[in-house]
């Protein structure tokens, strides 16, 4: 499977995941005469918090299965910033080497590529460079 395909797969599955997750918190929580999860909004709302890690705490499942849901949501919420934050690292880190390696592109703008030395060569290398070291110190 191509690489961009399987992003896109893990993407779908995660996403189709998370808004199962949604709707089963909501499905278990407003049956609850003390639950604060009451409609979409107030599902969507707590994912995003919980999801964020920020956790307001304004919105929370009360009952067995929904702080069981609440905990899915906790793990697979971390699981999937760990993904993202290590995909990051690996890309910027593999960048770095490429640069480091040069496969990132050169520029041969003012360079001179000389296969072979010898006496000749030496020459022809002095007369090009030195000219043009003598002409930028005037």
């Amino acid at each position: 499977m191509k690489p961009k395909r399987k992003h896109l797969l893990v993407l779908a599955i995660s996403l189709s995941v998370y808004f199962a997750l949604i709707f089963l918190l909501l499905t278990v929580e407003k049956h609850s005469p003390e639950s604060l999860i009451n409609n979409l909004y107030d599902a969507i709302w707590y994912s995003f918090v919980t999801f964020s890690t920020v956790g307001y705490g304004e919105y929370y499942p009360v009952t067995v299965l929904g702080r069981l849901i609440g905990l899915a949501f906790i793990v697979f919420s971390v699981t999937l910033l760990g993904l993202v934050i290590g995909r990051i690292s690996s890309v910027i880190s593999e960048m770095r080497r490429k640069r480091r390696l040069g496969l990132m592109g050169t520029s041969f703008k003012g360079h001179v590529i000389v296969l072979g030395w010898d006496s000749f060569t030496a020459d022809v290398v002095a007369q090009l460079y030195f000219p043009t070291l003598i002409l930028s110190l005037c």
